[in-house]
């Protein structure tokens, strides 16, 4: 028995003392989640790989199309601007019709529609000249990929990964969307310096979208549908019959916790402007106030080299921080960015200024993510997620009213131009959506426990002061 039992003890691994034990660290944790993200399902990695060519395609018009509007199609700034906003309100209708996909349909039905939309699109693109045709191509089929890709990747993450890996995993899903909007910009400039701005070098660029948002189409048949969090490496099936679209939307616009969200992604919209303005203005903006023919393709491929650099890193900060904070440290930075152009027009400052757009950006903006799936409901993940991407859509509206306007009246093609005032503007506004989720934080941060999900704000603080006071005569 003794010969047994000492056995026994030799096999069992040693016991720490409490006072020999240490909490790990953020370094720990970090770590970890690096080693458990190599361990998810390769379908995770199809969905990443899916995700850089099929955006990579669609990025080229992304990247380009203020330029092809403005040279080619000749329409003016406001015309041009006004055209973005259209966009955006348009994506913003799509993300309510589509949202529910993602949840109903599974993550391959979703990636399958929204690649094989984009290559219809760019498709027609090809062969259809008519400018007013091809602005009704670029608002029906070619902006599907832009509203439901994103919703369904991020979901992908979120059922690919384990839970320790998963802020990680948003974090990779960033590096890749920025990583194919950087190869498409270098693309774009190297074939715009080497061909004229016409409507034949851009055709070469719709050929080159069409054959990425195929090839992805056919990339997304290899999908798996998993929930490697409960079932590991299992299929799941996806249940398609859960009610209508509209009954699944119903479900949600009763919680409090998904009108907090919107709140907060519209606010987060004017700040995310400043993004878009990287891809609206400035190349009209370098143009007119560097030199013609400036390489503004190589200084959106910056910005989105510096956000695959800086992103892994500052990922760091959620260890420090939490999601609300860090979206409010971030928009500060993104928000004072712009004020490097107020001492003019060069290369220099141009960089300066994308440096500290991305290190903003590279703090706040995978963190929207994982805030969202801390508020959002199981099994309504993707109408979650629609609407935290929806501050990309949203942006495009208020970059368009605004832009055209801006840089007509302060940096136009032909007159006196005064171009540092166009960002002083974009600052000044990007500064106050700051301020708002600063102050306005006890309103729109979702609270950790909510005793009355469903019932009013109002009404809740009722009942919670009504609870404490029966409490107190208790």
């Amino acid at each position: 028995m003794d010969e047994d039992k000492s056995g026994k003890d030799n096999d069992e691994a040693p016991l720490i003392s409490k006072s020999d034990y240490k909490d790990p660290s953020w370094d720990d944790y970090y770590k970890k989640s690096y080693k458990d993200l190599l361990n998810s399902p390769n379908d995770l990695w199809m969905v990443l790989f899916i995700k850089t060519v099929g955006f990579g395609g669609f990025s080229m018009i992304l990247v380009s199309a203020s330029i092809y509007l403005s040279e080619v199609q000749d329409f003016s700034d406001t015309t041009v601007g006004f055209l973005y906003g259209i966009a955006g309100i348009l994506a913003a209708i799509y993300t309510v019709a589509l949202s529910s996909i993602p949840d109903r349909f599974g993550i391959k039905v979703s990636m399958m529609i929204s690649m094989g939309s984009g290559f219809i699109g760019f498709m027609m693109l090809i062969f259809i000249t008519q400018k007013y045709i091809q602005l009704l191509i670029l608002g029906t089929f070619v902006l599907v990929p832009l509203v439901l890709s994103p919703p369904a990747a991020k979901l992908a993450v979120k059922k690919y990964t384990s839970s320790d890996a998963r802020s990680m995993g948003f974090s990779v899903y960033m590096m890749v969307f920025y990583g194919s909007i950087a190869i498409s910009a270098i693309a774009v400039d190297i074939i715009l310096t080497i061909g004229d701005e016409d409507q034949e070098t851009f055709r070469i660029l719709f050929i080159i979208s069409a054959v990425c948002m195929g090839f992805a189409f056919f990339l997304a048949l290899l999908l798996r549908e998993l929930d490697y969090s409960y079932r590991g490496q299992e299929i799941v099936a996806v249940d398609k019959n859960e009610g209508s679209n509209w009954e699944h939307l119903r479900s949600i616009l009763v919680l409090k916790s998904f009108w907090r969200l919107v709140l907060l992604c519209v606010t987060l919209s004017f700040i995310r402007s400043v993004y878009n303005h990287l891809n609206i203005t400035l190349p009209l903006y370098m143009y007119r106030d560097i030199e013609d023919g400036a390489h503004f393709g190589y200084i959106i491929a910056l910005h989105e080299v510096l956000m695959i650099i800086f992103i892994p890193i500052l990922t760091m900060l959620i260890y420090v921080m939490n999601n609300y904070s860090l979206l409010v440290f971030g928009s500060f930075i993104t928000a004072a960015a712009p004020l490097v152009l107020l001492f003019g027009a060069s290369y220099l400052t141009v960089c300066i200024f994308v440096f500290f757009v991305s290190l903003g950006e590279a703090i706040h903006a995978p963190r929207i993510i994982d805030y969202t799936m801390e508020v959002a409901t199981k099994g309504r993940e993707g109408v979650f997620l629609a609407v935290a991407a929806s501050p990309l859509a949203l942006s495009f509206i208020f970059t368009g009213i605004t832009a055209g306007p801006l840089l007509e009246e302060y940096c136009p093609e032909d007159g006196e131009r005064e171009c540092w005032k166009v960002w002083l503007f974009v600052s000044i506004i990007a500064f106050a959506a700051t301020l708002v989720l600063l102050f306005c934080r006890k309103w729109l941060e979702q609270p950790y426990f909510e005793s009355h999900p469903y019932m009013s704000c109002s009404k809740e603080a009722k009942e919670d002061r009504k609870s404490k006071e029966t409490e107190q005569i208790e």
